[in-house]
């Protein structure tokens, strides 16, 4: 459990430093840093992972490359880590987090396509007397007792 100055400390770090945002449907906090302990604070906090790589110099000007530290959140954590910190945020970064959250509550989730089929894909309906519930999902009694009789004329054709 973090406390509430931990919590400050987070937002108020975030707030300068992290990048908020959804990639393919997933949900992250992104925050890089030149040096290393903000992020171990961070990841002892909250979690996540952290990624070294060569930042971007500028060769023209004469600026050569930068070791970057980088802390990447994903998931369902970075929501949560988001709703933490929502109230203690600036309203520019609740403005973002808010829409982070709408756009992820918007997703359909795994599954929820095939809960709002009504019948199945030969167009028998999914009533409670026509339905096995399997941890799979749910099956058309009347689809497998007509695959269960052919199945049985394969196995004994002479019937």
């Amino acid at each position: 459990m973090i406390n509430s100055r931990d919590a400050h400390w987070l937002a108020g770090f975030f707030d300068g430093e992290a990048c908020f945002g959804i990639r393919k449907s997933t949900p992250f906090i992104s925050v890089a840093q030149k040096d290393v302990w903000p992020l171990l604070k961070v990841q002892g906090l909250v979690g996540g992972n952290i990624y070294r790589n060569m930042g971007s110099g500028d060769k023209e000007r004469g600026i050569e490359p930068k070791l970057i530290n980088a802390l990447h959140l994903t998931g369902k954590r970075a929501i949560g880590v988001m709703m933490m910190l929502y109230s203690v945020l600036s309203p520019r970064r609740q403005d973002k987090v808010k829409s982070v959250i709408d756009t992820w509550r918007a997703i359909p989730r795994r599954g929820e396509i095939n809960r709002r089929k009504t019948h199945c894909k030969n167009g028998h309906e999914f009533s409670p007397e026509n339905t096995y519930l399997k941890k799979s999902g749910r099956e058309c009694k009347t689809c497998q007792k007509a695959w269960n009789a052919a199945y049985l004329k394969r196995k004994n054709p002479l019937n």
